[in-house]
C-alpha cells in the first residue's frame, strides 16, 4: 500500500494546514495538522447511511443497526464486552480513548480521539471494530434489535417532530428523509444478518469511504501503516452508492404542529430551501450572514423594544440532505399577536430594513458588520475540523476555504447589493411557515390568514431549484 498527495492547503482561520491523499487502493485519507493540539481526532466516514438502504434492498434501519453492532459488540480482537470495554480504558502511562459512531441519512461514522499519546492504540482499535467478522453479526443481531427498538421507544417523540419537519420541507422530492434513521418499530423485526452483512460489504468499497485524522504534527510512518491496514479491510470494488441531485421547489406552504411544549405561544419558522453549489460561493455566504444579522437588529429595534410583542427573534440553517439546506428566521409571540407580528415582520422585510440601511446609524452599522468578518478572531479548536472536509470530500462539495476570495468579497460589497438579494430571497420567493402552539390549527391559521405577510406570499409562484 502506498499514497499520494492529491491536495494540500493552509487555513488561516484555523490555523491548520491539511493534506488529501489517495491510497493505492482508491481510499482518500485526510490529514490536518494543528501544531497547538495535544490531541488525536479519527473519524472513518462511509458513504452508507439510512437514505441508501432502498438501494441496497435492505429494511429500514439496517445502516444503523450496523453501527450498533461494529461499534458496540465483540469483534475478532476483544472476544467479549468486558474485553471490548477494557481496551479504551487508561492507566497512569497511556491515555484512554474515546469511541463511538453514528449514523445519518448519507453517511455512518466511526470515529474516536485521545491524547497524542495514544494515537496508535486508538487507531488499532477503531480497525478491531471495522475488521469486523460475519459470524458475530449472525450472533448479536437479535439482541441488538432489541437494544434499538428501545432506543425508538424512548425518543420517538423528539424524532417525529423532526420527521414531520423534513417531510413538510421536501417530504415529495425526497421520501427517503421522512422515515426514522434507526427506521421504525415495524422495521426492526424484518433486519436479518444477511441483511447487515449484505450492507456491510456494499459500503465497504474503499472509493466510498473517506478516513480523517486531525493531529498536532504530521502523521508518522507507524500511524500511516496503521491506516494503511485499515484501508486493507475495504474490499469491495464493484458497488458504490450514488448521490441524487433531485430538483426541489420554494412555494408557500404552511404547517402547524400541535405543542404544549410552547405553552401560551406560538413559534413561527420562515424558511427557504437553498441549494448549496459545488464550489463555495463566498458573496452569497456573507449576503446570509449580514441578512441573518440585519433581521435580528431591525426586528429587535422595531418589534421587540418599539413594540414588545416578542422576546427573541433568530435565523435558520438547517441542514437537510445533499447539497439542500433550509435558511430563514424564526420567533416566537403569543397567539394574541400574532397578526400584529406577523404584518411586522412583513413591514420589516419590506420597509423598515431599507430604511434602516438608507439611516446614518445604518449605513455605519453595514461597514461595522463588514469590519467584523474582517477581522474575526481565528476559530478555536474543533474536534470535528478534520471530519468536515471528509463530509465535504465524500459529497463532491469544496473542501478548502479561502481566506483572500472571503476578503475580495468584503471589501467591495456595496449596500444595494444587500437589498437586492433580500428583495429577490425573501420578497419574490415564496417561504414555508412551520407553527408550533398548543392551540388548535384551525384557531392559528384564522388569524394567520387575515395578515399581509399571508395575503402576498400565498400568491407568490414557486420557484424550483
Amino acid at each position: 500500500m502506498d499514497r499520494r498527495l492529491i491536495d494540500t492547503w493552509t487555513d488561516e482561520r484555523y490555523e491548520s494546514t491539511s493534506n488529501v491523499f489517495k491510497l493505492t487502493n482508491g481510499l482518500t485519507v485526510v490529514e490536518s495538522v494543528k501544531p497547538e493540539i495535544k490531541t488525536i481526532d479519527v473519524s472513518i466516514i462511509f458513504r452508507g447511511g439510512s437514505f441508501f438502504e432502498k438501494q441496497a434492498k435492505v429494511p429500514n434501519g439496517t445502516a444503523h443497526l450496523l453501527e450498533h453492532i461494529i461499534a458496540g459488540k465483540p469483534n475478532k480482537r476483544h472476544k467479549t464486552l468486558e474485553a471490548l470495554d477494557r481496551s479504551t480504558l487508561g492507566t497512569l502511562k497511556a491515555p484512554s480513548l474515546v469511541i463511538n459512531a453514528r449514523t445519518s441519512f448519507i453517511n455512518l461514522y466511526l470515529y474516536g480521539s485521545t491524547h497524542q499519546k495514544g494515537s496508535l492504540k486508538l487507531l488499532r482499535n477503531l480497525r478491531y471494530r471495522l475488521d469486523y467478522p460475519h459470524e458475530n453479526i449472525e450472533k448479536y443481531v437479535t439482541k441488538e434489535k432489541e437494544v434499538v427498538l428501545s432506543e425508538i421507544a424512548t425518543s420517538k417523540e423528539k424524532k417525529d417532530v423532526g420527521i414531520k419537519l423534513n417531510k413538510f420541507l421536501i417530504g415529495n422530492e425526497y421520501p427517503e428523509v421522512t422515515i426514522p434513521i434507526g427506521g421504525t418499530s415495524k422495521d426492526i423485526p424484518k433486519i436479518t444478518a444477511a441483511h447487515l452483512i449484505r450492507f456491510k460489504d456494499m459500503i465497504y468499497n474503499p472509493k466510498n469511504v473517506v478516513v480523517t485524522v486531525q493531529y498536532g504534527r504530521r502523521l508518522s510512518k507507524g500511524l500511516w501503516d496503521e491506516i494503511y491496514k485499515i484501508a486493507e479491510l475495504f474490499t469491495n470494488n464493484k458497488i458504490s452508492f450514488k448521490s441524487e441531485n433531485r430538483p426541489v421547489k420554494n412555494e408557500f406552504s404552511v404547517y402547524h404542529f400541535k405543542d404544549d411544549l410552547y405553552r401560551n405561544d406560538v413559534y413561527v419558522a420562515v424558511s427557504y430551501l437553498n441549494k448549496r453549489p459545488v464550489k463555495i460561493d463566498y458573496k452569497k455566504s456573507v449576503l446570509w450572514s449580514l441578512f441573518y444579522s440585519l433581521f435580528q437588529e431591525v426586528e429587535r429595534i422595531f418589534i421587540r423594544e418599539g413594540k414588545g410583542y416578542i422576546y427573541w427573534g433568530s435565523y435558520i440553517n438547517h441542514y437537510l440532505i445533499w447539497n439542500i439546506n433550509s435558511k430563514g428566521y424564526k420567533f416566537s409571540c403569543r397567539l394574541e399577536k400574532l397578526g400584529d407580528v406577523m404584518d411586522d415582520v412583513f413591514n420589516v422585510l419590506t420597509c423598515k430594513i431599507n430604511e434602516f440601511l438608507d439611516s446614518s446609524y445604518g449605513k455605519r452599522w453595514f461597514i461595522d458588520q463588514l469590519s467584523w468578518f474582517l477581522f474575526k478572531d481565528n476559530w478555536k479548536y474543533e474536534s470535528e475540523y478534520a471530519e468536515n472536509i471528509g463530509i465535504n470530500i465524500l459529497n463532491g462539495s469544496d473542501y478548502k476555504f479561502s481566506r483572500d476570495k472571503k476578503e475580495a468579497v468584503l471589501k467591495k460589497l456595496e449596500v444595494s447589493e444587500l437589498k437586492l438579494f433580500i428583495k429577490d430571497q425573501f420578497l419574490n420567493t415564496a417561504p414555508r411557515l412551520w407553527l408550533s402552539s398548543p392551540f388548535e390549527k384551525s384557531r392559528v391559521l384564522r388569524v394567520l390568514k387575515k395578515t399581509r405577510f399571508y395575503k402576498y406570499f400565498s400568491k407568490i409562484k414557486p420557484k424550483v431549484i
